[in-house]
């Protein structure tokens, strides 16, 4: 089949089956969103059961430079399609396999300074604003998670977040964020009430670009993000260096993401450093 040919009903069954898989394996729809595009326009431009590794590593590259953080996704995408279809019959190759995925840089947490958060915190407009700050930045809420909570999984103190992959947890809430929440309005069910975006499939992205313009906005150049980061290294500090501890706070599914941190924490090489013999 040649790029721009009209779609077939085999392909459209074959989507609408992958599409269906995802679902049965309670995939989040940002991800399913994300899938399915790719695979679309992979098919649009080759046929999905001839295809080669060349092929795949041209369509991976695109017309464009790409990061490689993105060309890592596009393949990871594509290797788990033809990793379902060849287990449905549709294909007895993978031309994915072929195709080294990029090395990609362990990026060190940038957590916000703590002068800028206070600013931040300070200078919020309405107690959504800090509210959401401080679940962030107190709790190690994403994103997403602080646009999904609702006000029933709030209770005692503590708050139920539903995460990356679906995956749930129960975490802590911040005193000072609990004491902003008690003044809120409860005029919905979300705590947030107004800030889910029903056009996006991902519910953290319109409060990520909400609270970034936000932080732009009062001279803080930092992001959203950078308040989760906050909350990890505080609480590795808080804890004495607990990984676990942290690692259950921040959700974290591989507890090398959460040694990140740790990389951060200069303070436990201070006595060795200065143990060193240098001449006078």
């Amino acid at each position: 089949m040649e790029p721009g040919t009209v779609v077939t009903m085999e392909r459209l069954e074959v989507m609408r089956s992958w599409r269906a898989y995802m679902r049965r394996r309670n995939l989040s729809e940002g991800t399913i969103k994300a899938r399915m595009y790719v695979l679309q326009s992979w098919w649009s431009e080759v046929d999905a059961w001839t295809a080669t590794a060349a092929d795949v590593e041209r369509f991976v590259d695109g017309d464009a430079p790409r990061a490689p953080s993105t060309r890592y996704t596009i393949l990871s995408h594509l290797h788990a399609f033809y990793g379902w279809a060849q287990r449905q019959g549709h294909t007895v190759t993978d031309p994915t396999v072929l195709v080294d995925r990029p090395r990609l840089q362990q990026r060190l947490p940038r957590p916000i300074h703590t002068t800028d958060l206070a600013l931040a915190v300070l200078a919020a407009p309405d107690l959504q604003y800090r509210v959401a700050l401080l679940l962030a930045a107190g709790s190690g809420l994403r994103c997403c998670e602080i646009a999904r909570l609702r006000w029933d999984d709030v209770h005692d103190g503590q708050a139920r977040v539903m995460g990356k992959g679906s995956k749930e947890r129960v975490v802590p809430v911040h005193p000072l964020a609990l004491r902003s929440m008690d003044h809120l309005e409860r005029t919905g069910v979300h705590v947030l009430d107004g800030w889910q975006c029903r056009q996006v499939s991902n519910p953290g992205f319109a409060t990520s670009r909400r609270l970034n313009a936000y932080l732009r906005s009062v001279g803080v150049a930092a992001t959203a993000h950078q308040l989760r980061h906050y909350a990890g290294t505080a609480a590795l500090e808080a804890s004495g260096g607990d990984l676990r501890a942290v690692q259950e706070l921040l959700g974290h599914s591989s507890p090398a993401t959460t040694a990140l941190y740790t990389r951060l924490d200069t303070r436990r090489l201070r006595s060795v450093v200065d143990a060193i013999a240098l001449p006078a």
